[in-house]
């Protein structure tokens, strides 16, 4: 695709009038045109949707100047219109694709939505393994990349970890499955015992059932207390 000529800026302005120039009746065989140039499946379909709306509207045209007027001269003059208004707008649109086949496109389709969304769901999976594993073979450094503390000033991406011993309630209550209420009794029992040595504790401690923190559980790690200053 990178390897094919573009259409000369002068020329692809000259294409992107027609829907002007043939008041919208010229806007199939254009983006026919435009479809074989860049190879793009979806701009065929445009083409055969402009066709379509342009057969209709000359049409109710023609027969509405047979017939003396009526409502199909209405209604195939809005279709005119609409043709040229948004035949203009997605010609200009697509233009400098015509003139650089290689640039990127700006429409991604629904299966590219999803494996953008599958890849950082992945790569968030990836950094809260990295990140708990160096909360188990170095708590200090642990501690300096302030892994679990979204709410202090870093730069390490931990994946979404968040302290259960030392995050604020604010951080802590925005986790699925713990709310404001659950999230102020988590910080006022920590406080009294010291910290939560992990999951199965902290279930205990607060006198909640397992399952209120199963959603949680994905991101709530359990570093030992901090030293004074930290």
């Amino acid at each position: 695709m990178g390897n094919r000529k573009g259409m000369s800026p002068a020329l692809s302005i000259l294409w992107a009038l027609v829907p002007l120039v043939t008041l919208g009746w010229g806007n199939g065989f254009s983006f026919a045109y435009a479809a074989l140039r860049l190879r793009d499946a979806v701009v065929g379909w445009y083409a055969a949707g402009y066709f379509a709306v342009g057969a209709l509207s000359f049409a109710l045209v023609a027969a509405s100047n047979s017939q003396g007027g009526d409502w199909r001269g209405i209604v195939g003059t809005f279709l005119i219109l609409m043709l040229i208004a948004l035949g203009s707008a997605h010609a200009f649109a697509i233009r400098a694709h015509l003139v650089d086949p290689s640039a990127p496109r700006r429409r991604r389709s629904v299966v590219s939505l999803q494996e953008e969304a599958l890849a950082e769901a992945r790569t968030e999976m990836q950094r809260r393994s990295e990140a708990r594993r160096i909360l188990v073979a170095d708590p200090e450094l642990a501690r300096q990349l302030r892994i679990g503390r979204p709410d202090l000033p870093r730069r390490y991406q931990d994946g979404g970890l968040v302290d259960a011993n030392h995050a604020s309630a604010s951080v802590l209550a925005g986790l699925p499955g713990i709310g404001p209420e659950l999230a102020d009794h988590i910080v006022s029992n920590r406080e009294n015992v010291g910290g939560f040595r992990d999951l199965s504790d902290m279930s205990i401690t607060l006198g909640v059932a397992p399952q209120t923190l199963d959603e949680a559980s994905t991101f709530l790690v359990f570093p030992k207390p901090a030293v004074a200053g930290q």
